[in-house]
């Protein structure tokens, strides 16, 4: 009846308290299993993972052995590499089905060509659509299309604002694009003789043909002599040694004493179309003030023979597309600087493009073939680096895409050292070391490399402005023309730089202490111990760099708007456009003047037109503004170096007579100017008798702005530059209202020198003399209080 109780019953309750008190933990998880884990997890006795590489590996920064390619050493270990493998595959097929999903197809106005399924889902023709046009400046239709950085665009911005400020129609205004023809009459009605006297103009034949006349050898020889220090120095695709042999093969079969003929060849025929044609500017009477008939008819046949080789030359070269060669491009390129020469841009673009089509056709575009010799991969290589050259100058020039994309090219340049010289075969000594006769092609192309990139970046940053508004005139907007003047400031470092590193022996030396690329128009110091070519290419060289920089910030001259504001940069790039142009200027009309360096050379005259441009531009756009009077004077300049060719170039007569023309309007509209000043400072009753009494003082108490001598103005004027800092705003329209409104009565005389000559303006305008224009620069910059140390006027 009793219980039995058992005598641990405390320890008993004290364990069980015990069990209750301690948590059930869960079950351990089961570890993930891995293949095969990497040698150092093995070596060390730890857990590893299916990364590659393993997490372990990579927290230590070793290498792991599961990074390298996995070898199936069983059969069970390739069934789970293969499942692997296909997992993987699975993933990126959803992942592309995800894709395909999102993509919406944008409508077209165009139909829909018969494509296959898998095209459909690949392309997005919504891109077609899509596409960001950039800045095309003012178009209009039915017109041939001149890209806004070209000088015909310019010409046509010019050409608006004198319509516009003189109340005229458009075509009042004169002001054309001076690309005159080479020649003045048709082939058919000029003889194909090119010796004789005027007598044998009647030696045409009858049915009008222009066959060309076989010249004897030493006549063509003759011709020939001229192309190796003139267009070989410049564009160097020819190999002497090998066109020597070629030339020599096509006399092979001719019979010695006779009247003997060579075989055709289409090369031969274009450079003495070349030669010709170059030749014709030495038919000139040494006496300027006597005209020599002989001498005139000569240079026009000279002319007229040198088409009708060029146009022979054509038709043999229309027989060889099928099977081309490497002397079908060189007889191409020499067929584009003839048209470029003639002023026929349009063509020699259209001409370039079939010349590159043929290029890629002999791979002249990628790196030479091993096993070619090094005399063959250099000619390759100046060959097509020549046409990459000639295709920036035309696209430029004529503000339309480059046709050649540097993303497809990957020929290398070519050397210019001594050795790579002696590869060439042609022989041109010199006493300078660090150059060659080579070198000019290689800092040409250089150059041409930067600016073109310059200007493709100006470009692509103006469409990203305009943000696709292709109705949007950036000339309307102050702001964005500011942002695109500070873009392009910071991409100009490039081109300075090479400036910097182009070679000693390439720089033109100055008079004094003138650095070389300066635009301080200096005097250049030519020394007759210079070889011929090596003063020629430092000239062009300096030439063409001033026009790419020309053709690079022309398009931020813009013409007095109806509002104004401070725009510092955009002001600097003008008055280093005019600074670029009036170097022009002054170097080509010492260079003329002096010597017979450039004599017959016609890209000198594209040169000279397009610093007239700029210079007459900014003429307009700044009437009254202290480089004003510098830039007038340079006009008058240019038109005298037009002059000076225009004795054998008939488009610089032209063009200077063109430019009379338009100063007589650019007089006119500054006139405007000046009266409309004039009435604005028309005073009051009580203003007139104050001046009349002030008047009556005596000379020590008058005004600073009343006109003194003419010597102490002379003398007060400092001596300064014209550059300028690109931060430095220029007075805009309104602010020269308020600055002429400090002068008195009287003191508006001509702002700056008349524009044209006095034998061009006799009886129509009169012109101002030079103590009047001193003397009101110096009105103007006592008048405007600003700090002006770093402009100039040149003598």
């Amino acid at each position: 009846m009793y219980s039995t109780f058992s005598a641990n019953f405390d320890t008993t309750i004290d364990a069980s308290r015990e069990r209750s008190a301690t948590p059930i933990t869960a079950p351990r998880p089961k570890r993930n299993q891995v293949a095969r884990a990497c040698d150092w997890c093995r070596l060390n006795r730890v857990r590893c993972d299916d990364k590659q590489p393993c997490q372990n590996c990579l927290n230590r920064g070793g290498t792991c052995s599961n990074t390298k390619p996995q070898e199936a050493t069983s059969l069970p270990a390739a069934n789970r590499e293969l499942q692997r493998l296909r997992n993987k595959v699975k993933d990126l097929q959803d992942q592309v089905e995800k894709l395909k999903d999102r993509t919406e197809i944008q409508p077209t106005g165009f139909a829909t060509p018969p494509l296959s399924d898998a095209a459909h889902g690949s392309f997005d023709f919504g891109e077609l659509t899509n596409t960001t046009e950039g800045w095309q400046g003012v178009q209009q239709a039915g017109q041939i299309y001149y890209g806004p950085l070209s000088s015909s665009y310019f010409v046509s911005r010019i050409t608006r604002h004198l319509s516009e400020a003189l109340n005229e129609p458009p075509e009042n205004t004169k002001l054309e694009a001076c690309v005159a023809r080479f020649y003045d009459s048709a082939p058919s009605q000029q003889s194909s003789r090119w010796v004789g006297t005027p007598a044998s103009q009647s030696d045409q034949n009858a049915d009008g043909n222009d066959e060309a006349e076989d010249l004897t050898r030493s006549q063509e020889e003759h011709f020939l002599n001229l192309l190796w220090q003139s267009f070989h120095c410049v564009y160097p695709v020819l190999s002497e040694r090998e066109f020597q042999e070629h030339y020599e093969s096509l006399w092979a079969s001719s019979t010695p004493g006779e009247m003997s003929t060579r075989k055709p060849s289409a090369l031969v025929d274009v450079l003495l179309a070349v030669c010709m044609q170059y030749s014709s500017t030495f038919f000139v009477n040494g006496d300027s003030q006597q005209e020599d008939p002989d001498a005139g008819w000569q240079a026009k046949h000279a002319n007229a023979a040198s088409r009708t080789y060029y146009q022979r030359a054509q038709r043999l070269l229309q027989t060889e597309l099928e099977t081309p060669t490497i002397m079908l491009v060189q007889s191409h390129i020499y067929s584009i600087v003839y048209l470029y020469n003639t002023s026929m841009l349009n063509t020699a673009h259209i001409n370039l493009g079939a010349t590159l089509r043929i290029a890629h056709a002999l791979r002249l575009h990628i790196r030479p073939l091993d096993g070619t010799s090094s005399e063959q991969q250099e000619l390759q290589r100046r060959i097509w680096w020549t046409l990459y050259r000639i295709d920036s100058q035309l696209s430029m020039t004529l503000g339309r895409p480059p046709l050649i994309q540097l993303s497809h090219v990957s020929c290398g340049l070519p050397g210019d050292d001594q050795q790579h010289a002696r590869l060439s075969g042609t022989v041109l000594l010199s006493n300078h070391e660090d150059i060659s006769w080579l070198s000019f092609h290689v800092q040409c192309t250089k150059l041409t490399f930067l600016v073109q990139g310059v200007q493709t970046a100006l470009h692509r940053k103006c469409s990203q402005l305009l943000n696709g508004d292709k109705s949007k005139d950036i000339y309307d907007d102050r702001a964005l023309l500011e942002n695109l003047a500070e873009f392009l400031e910071r991409e100009m470092t490039t081109i300075h730089n090479w400036v910097q590193n182009v070679p000693q022996s390439l720089c033109n030396p100055r008079k004094g202490a003138g650095d070389p690329f300066s635009t301080n128009r200096d005097a250049l110091n030519l020394s007759p111990y210079i070889p011929l070519w090596l003063q020629r290419q430092r000239l062009l060289l300096e030439l063409h760099y001033h026009h790419l920089v020309i053709s690079t910030l022309r398009p931020f001259i813009r013409f007095p708007p109806v509002s104004s504001s401070v725009t510092p940069r955009t002001d600097g790039h003008n008055i280093t456009c005019l600074s670029h142009a009036m170097a022009i200027t002054s170097i080509l009309n010492q260079v003329l003047s002096e010597t017979d360096l450039l004599r017959g050379w016609s890209p000198i005259f594209q040169y000279q037109w397009d610093a007239i441009l700029c210079t007459l531009g900014f003429v307009l756009a700044n009437a009254v503004c202290p480089p004003t009077p510098s830039a007038r004077k340079s006009l008058q300049t240019a038109v005298r170096t037009l002059d000076l060719v225009s004795d054998h170039f008939p488009a610089a007569r032209n063009a200077a007579q063109v430019v009379r023309d338009v100063s007589c309007q650019a007089d006119r509209l500054i006139a405007n100017v000046q009266q409309g000043l004039t009435r604005r400072q028309t005073p009051r009753p009580s203003q007139a008798l104050s001046t009349r009494s002030q008047n009556s003082r005596p000379q020590s108490s008058q005004s600073f702005a009343t006109p003194g001598p003419p010597n102490s103005l002379k003398r007060a004027l400092p001596p300064t530059t014209l550059e300028v800092s690109p931060h430095q705003p220029m007075p805009n329209f309104e602010a020269r209202m308020q600055l002429m409104d400090m002068m008195p009565m009287g003191s508006l005389p001509e702002l700056s020198p008349s524009l044209v000559t006095t034998e061009s303006m006799s009886g129509v305008m009169p012109v101002t003399s030079a103590d009047m224009v001193t003397g009101t620069e110096a009105q103007w910059l006592h008048a405007s209080a600003m700090i002006l140390d770093s402009w100039t006027t040149s003598s």
